[in-house]
């Protein structure tokens, strides 16, 4: 009896080990390498001289060497070319960590890098891994023989990007030039190095040139296989929008010869497919397809029927020993189309997206990079400009090519909030090689970003390059040798980018450039260019900037079919420069804010557009004068972008122009300095982001002056019509009174479209009134509704010309609302335009920069990100009008 005890005991015990391996054999294992990951002070930085500090991975140099007191805040006044020495130096980070037994039992471990800025070589346990060479792409390495279970050593030597820059162009066998202007006090030879090209300066950010492991490092153990990449293409089938196809593509790597059960579906609703697949060992792609009835569909923000439901695509991989592979993604039922046909009676094509079979007039702006350190960029700060974009009635952002294939959480974001993006391949104002190892590094980076971006139901368009078509036209190289750049040009745009995108993604529209005449001929074996005058306003889109030209003059503003790029500079208010400057620097043109300007002539162009319209604020204070310098320059930003897309948007019907998008530049900043963003560095909005929430309303009433006539225009982008009248109100300055009123005829305007609803003379809208005793206030009233839809302003004279009286802004209460809300309600005793709230409380306000009336309340919403008192925001709000500031 004892025997079979003994018998007993061996045979559960058997049993308990062998469930111990299924399970272990049943999971794949992932060992996470970044700082939150292992212990305190396993990771170091060092460079070639110097001693080690502790390091934080995922993250860059610049960062490390302020959290350990190296160097103080690279933002703070000339910091960008103080600790220009550390972009010039060579670094390496070293870990020393223990493997989990966990990940030793598998048959096969893969040591990942989701990104590694830039030039790097990687060795583990003193066994060379390989290098790097591209900050945008995924690096893996099997590393199962190299491990024990302590004491591993991962070293990461990172060479400076810009020497491996310099040494690559000397290399090369003639020069490839690239728009370096002195004033951006950068380095030269960006277009050499596949990494973010603003981080060697641009016309609105500073050059820091970091290194570092950017992106997540970590490692992957597996018995039987792995999902290594996954895409969904979502397409509808048959005429309507009801039947939809669903291809998903999964890569996967198997350790041996194996069959198992490939399986995919969409939480939430019915359909998928299953197979059993036999996998070879090494790489393997397999596709499988299903049919979905009846989603709910996702549509823009603001557009359609405005509601949008993102599903998770679930993909897996069973293998023979049980162990299961997943991965996800975002999808979205979404038909989108890129519309270039002819228009009758019109020279050129249309150049329009077409969503859900209806089309969409783009309002938007242009997104650069959050910070020069990309790790600084946390989900607050891309929810909190994702949702600023939202809430400014914006459907569309295009991220930029001079900067990065943004974080997985920015394209989560856009698909929550609905805001299409127009994607850049990640080439920008310049020439770039054409040498094998160059061509063969872009194609692998296309085809792995691609892949991890294209199931996002929010990416709508991919672009090849910013601006490098029109730059054949810009360089001495380029003019004198045309021909050669031209070939490079091809065999980078067309022949590597096209090729690498479109054997991933066949379904989403491709332009060679932004901007761009389009395509000739475009099919999937055979793509012919429309070359010519990249500015043709008949074919494709523009990029138009016009600095000296009166910005109020509408006649100077071109009529395209898309205007993916405008603007106009200003300054960030106040509080914005305050961590970053001394009380000396704040004086309009010190030797800080001209070592902050980096568009050349911008301080003196800025000043002139000003000049056209305003007063120059002048006051004893030289930092009250600063203050209200930057407010009025931010006032002049607002309505030179608000006169060009309210242009835009008038011509959506209208020929020549037939327009049918607007993105200004640009959405964000990169830091403090003189820019055209309409977001401050920190989050605070500009007055340009509050005009932009209401010139990108859905429907809009908006007029112009010219050539001695006014007009007024209306526009919808709902799809129903709306019937109704506009009131035109001149309003004293000195009293608030209306002085005259006029009148269009009752119209109906058709959805989606813009129409000329009033016309007359400028002489018979004043009768005896001069320009400066009046403001024309725009009023489009729903008549079956009975309710105001739209409103605006019209400014007949500069304020320069006018008596403005001297208001008193009386706040009347501050009410909480939340715990990081309040709304604040105004009162003025005088006409007062352009009222400016500002406090030291960071955050922004819903409606700022805005006219008042005598003894009519105005109420604004303040959104900050911290808790706040109704006395804390009481006592730090101050407000200012123009009249204030001189």
């Amino acid at each position: 009896q004892e025997t079979r005890e003994q018998e007993r005991r061996m045979s559960l015990l058997f049993v308990s080990l062998a469930a111990m391996c299924a399970a272990s054999a049943a999971a794949v294992v992932r060992f996470d390498l970044g700082t939150a990951s292992l212990p305190q002070g396993a990771w170091t930085v060092r460079n070639n001289t110097g001693p080690s500090y502790p390091a934080t991975v995922p993250g860059v140099v610049h960062t490390d060497l302020v959290n350990n007191s190296v160097i103080g805040d690279p933002y703070w006044r000339y910091g960008d070319t103080d600790y220009r020495w550390v972009g010039l130096s060579d670094w390496t980070y070293t870990a020393t960590f223990t493997v989990p037994a966990s990940l030793l039992q598998q048959k096969l471990v893969y040591l990942y890098f989701d990104g590694l800025d830039t030039v790097a070589a990687i060795t583990l346990n003193g066994k060379v891994l390989g290098s790097t060479n591209n900050m945008f792409m995924r690096y893996s390495y099997n590393v199962t023989s190299l491990l024990k279970t302590q004491s591993n050593t991962l070293q990461i030597a990172f060479q400076s990007a810009a020497t491996y820059a310099y040494d690559q162009a000397s290399k090369y066998p003639y020069s490839v030039p690239t728009s370096d202007d002195e004033c951006q006090n950068g380095e030269a030879h960006r277009n050499f190095i596949r990494k973010e090209q603003c981080s060697f300066s641009w016309d609105w950010g500073p050059c820091f040139i970091p290194a570092g492991i950017w992106n997540p490092v970590y490692m992957i153990g597996y018995s039987d296989a792995l999902i290594t990449d996954l895409t969904a293409s979502v397409t509808p089938t048959g005429s309507g929008l009801s039947l939809w196809l669903v291809e998903v593509r999964m890569w996967i790597r198997a350790v041996a010869s194996i069959s198992g059960q490939a399986s995919t579906s969409i939480e939430g609703l019915n359909g998928g497919a299953s197979q059993t697949v036999t996998l070879t060992p090494g790489e393997n792609m397999m596709e499988l397809t299903f049919s979905v009835s009846l989603p709910d569909l996702w549509w823009p923000n603001g557009f359609g029927d405005d509601t949008r439901t993102v599903y998770h695509l679930q993909a897996s991989f069973k293998g023979p020993s049980g162990e299961v592979t997943s991965a996800t993604r975002n999808v979205g039922f979404r038909k989108l189309e890129l519309i270039q046909e002819p228009i009758t009676g019109e020279p050129g094509l249309s150049f329009y997206l077409k969503v859900n079979d209806l089309p969409m007039f783009a309002k938007g702006s242009n997104w650069i990079p959050a910070d020069s350190f990309e790790n600084r960029v946390t989900e607050d700060v891309l929810d909190d400009l994702m949702h600023s974009a939202a809430e400014a009635n914006m459907n569309m952002l295009r991220n930029w090519g001079g900067g990065i294939y943004q974080q997985e959480k920015f394209y989560d974001l856009a698909d929550a909030y609905g805001i299409l993006i127009w994607q850049d391949v990640l080439f920008a104002c310049a020439m770039y090689p054409r040498d094998k190892p160059f061509l063969d590094n872009a194609a692998a980076e296309v085809t792995y970003q691609v892949r991890r971006m294209m199931s996002h139901p929010s990416i709508a368009v991919w672009s090849a390059n910013n601006e490098n078509e029109g730059a054949l036209n810009w360089y001495y190289e380029t003019q004198n040798n045309k021909e050669l750049y031209a070939v490079d040009y091809s065999e980078l745009y067309i022949n590597t980018v096209r090729a690498a995108l479109v054997a991933e993604d066949n379904i989403r529209p491709f332009i060679s450039s932004s901007p761009t005449n389009g395509a000739l001929v475009d099919e999937p074996d055979m793509w012919v260019g429309r070359w010519g005058n990249v500015q043709d306003q008949t074919y494709g889109d523009v990029h138009f900037y016009d600095y000296t030209s009166d910005c109020w003059d509408v006649s100077t503003f071109p009529s395209p079919r898309f205007a993916s790029e405008y603007g106009y500079q200003s300054l960030p208010s106040y509080y914005t420069w305050l961590p970053v400057t001394e009380t000396a620097d704040l004086v309009y043109d010190s030797p800080l804010m001209l070592h902050r300007q980096h568009h050349s002539g911008g301080d003196e162009q800025n000043m002139q557009q000003l000049k056209n319209h305003f007063n120059v604020p002048s006051n004893a204070d030289s930092v009250t004068q600063f203050a209200d310098t930057c407010y009025v320059m931010q006032v002049v930003q607002a309505l030179c972008v608000k006169t060009e897309t309210e242009h835009y948007r008038m011509q959506r019907s209208v020929s020549p122009g037939h327009t049918m998008g607007a993105l200004y530049w640009q959405l964000n900043d990169i830091w403090q300095g003189p820019t055209w963003s309409s977001i401050e560095y920190g989050g605070r909005w500009k007055l340009l982001h509050n005009y932009a929430k209401r010139f990108f309303e859905n429907v809009l009433v908006a007029s112009y002056e010219s050539q001695g006539s006014y007009y007024v225009y209306v526009m919808s982008d709902n799809k129903d019509p709306i019937t109704g009248f506009v009131k035109i109100s001149l309003v004293g300055w000195s009293s608030g009174d209306e002085k005259q009123t006029h009148y269009s005829s009752n119209f109906t305007l058709s959805g989606d479209s813009s129409m000329l609803v009033y016309h007359n003379t400028f002489a018979s809208m004043l009768g005896t009134l001069q320009r400066a005793d009046v403001v024309f206030l725009l009023e489009f009233r729903d008549s079956v509704a009975d309710a105001v839809v739209s409103t605006n302003e019209f400014y007949p004279a500069s304020f320069s010309d006018i008596n403005l009286p001297a208001a008193k802004i009386s706040v009347q209460s501050v009410a909480v609302t939340g715990s990081s809300t309040a709304t604040v309600t105004l009162i003025s005793d005088q006409m007062a335009p352009f009222v400016f709230l500002e406090t030291s409380l960071d955050g922004h306000w819903d409606d700022n920069g805005f006219l008042m009336l005598p003894g009519t309340k105005h109420t604004a919403v303040f959104t900050s990100k911290a808790t706040f008192t109704a006395q804390q925001l009481q006592q730090s709000l101050t407000t200012r009008t123009l009249r204030d500031t001189y």
